[in-house]
């Protein structure tokens, strides 16, 4: 998802100078190569990303190398200097090179899974999910999808579209987790149902931002993420490697950055020192860890519950041992909102993984 911290107030642009695309998905190719359309105008300037009202109403969102993080997303070989660009500044089809670049199949296919649903933790999600609304819908998305009726499960992403907070608040992005998966398992199942979808497009229109919109629309066209793409389609996937690229997906989103200024903080450097920088947007969750690890080390913090002498058949103790801690667990996301579990098994996933690092 897109980055949240707006820049300061920029300075008088300077002459912005020809962009050269390295990757797009060839949707978005189509979209800028469309020379009858009047200029586009910047919509939105963040550190990592620039999004582009686009003369078709619809927004690009331009960034730098690396995986193309929406489906309507241009990769840069730079991304301008920020004294370049300010919300409100033209940009047009001749300020783009895109002869060199690769183009990307953005669509997804319809297949089985490479691992098991099992694989993967469960999410951790924004308040407003939580919320009591947020639950209702959640399980109403759910309901409809299991019974396969198009119209629930339309009623209930209505209802989710617009909810939460940002540019792509989480009811969206829920959304959109729930239609990639039915591309994925079920993709003729939004085609049979023509009129669902266009109440979903219209939902998507009124009720929620720019660019949450987008990410809905074009996933109502079966247009995801690399990320997304990378998570349903890869092929003879184990449990851990499905794990690692759920765990990667948030930080080619919306908290990259704060990510980034983290691995500074902890490295004793600044966000702008070349060591930091280097480093690639899908390899930035990997190096955080690492700093953090060795930041505990260097306190003196054994590494994982094994390193104070507990060992894999100590789990059920530990977690019979934390049930009757109901003041805390209540509070707990995963644990305290969800009707009629006592939170056994997310505490068991949470002692286990625990155990070393």
């Amino acid at each position: 998802m897109m980055p949240l911290v707006m820049l300061s107030p920029p300075r008088r642009p300077a002459v912005l100078g020809r962009l050269r695309v390295t990757r797009l998905g060839t949707a978005s190719l189509e979209r800028l190569a469309l020379e009858s359309l009047k200029p586009g105008r910047i919509h939105s300037v963040f550190e990592r990303a620039v999004n582009v009202l686009w003369g078709d109403g619809h927004l690009l969102t331009l960034h730098g190398p690396g995986p193309l993080a929406a489906p309507f997303a241009v990769a840069l070989e730079r991304l301008p200097a920020r004294d370049a660009v300010a919300p409100g500044m033209t940009i047009g089809h001749s300020d783009f090179g895109w002869a060199d670049a690769e183009r990307v199949a953005l669509e997804m296919p319809g297949g089985a899974l490479g691992f098991g649903r099992e694989a993967l933790p469960e999410p951790t999600c924004a308040r407003a999910l939580y919320s009591a609304a947020g639950l209702r819908a959640r399980e109403a998305l759910e309901r409809g999808i299991a019974l396969g009726d198009a119209g629930a499960f339309a009623d209930a992403a209505c209802s989710l579209i617009g909810l939460g907070e940002g540019l792509t608040p989480a009811g969206d992005d829920c959304v959109v987790g729930a239609l990639a998966a039915i591309h994925r398992l079920a993709p003729g199942w939004l085609t049979a149902n023509e009129g669902q979808r266009h109440r979903l497009a219209d939902a998507a229109r009124r009720r929620t931002t720019d660019v949450a919109r987008d990410f809905v629309l074009e996933a109502l066209d079966g247009r995801f993420a690399e990320p997304v793409l990378a998570l349903l389609t890869a092929a003879g996937f184990s449990g851990a490697d499905a794990l690692h690229i759920y765990r990667v997906l948030p930080l080619l989103g919306t908290h990259q950055d704060r990510h980034r200024e983290a691995l500074a903080i902890f490295s004793s450097t600044i966000v702008t020192d070349p060591s930091i920088t280097s480093i690639p947007d899908r390899d930035i969750g990997a190096h955080l860890y690492e700093a953090i690890a060795r930041f505990l080390d260097n306190l003196g913090v054994p590494r994982g519950l094994k390193a104070v002498g507990y060992k894999n058949s100590d789990v059920d103790m530990l977690v019979k041992g934390t049930l009757p801690q109901r003041r805390v667990l209540d509070l707990a996301p995963g644990i305290g909102d969800q009707a009629g579990e006592d939170g056994t098994e997310h505490l068991t996933r949470i002692i286990e993984g625990s155990l070393e690092y």
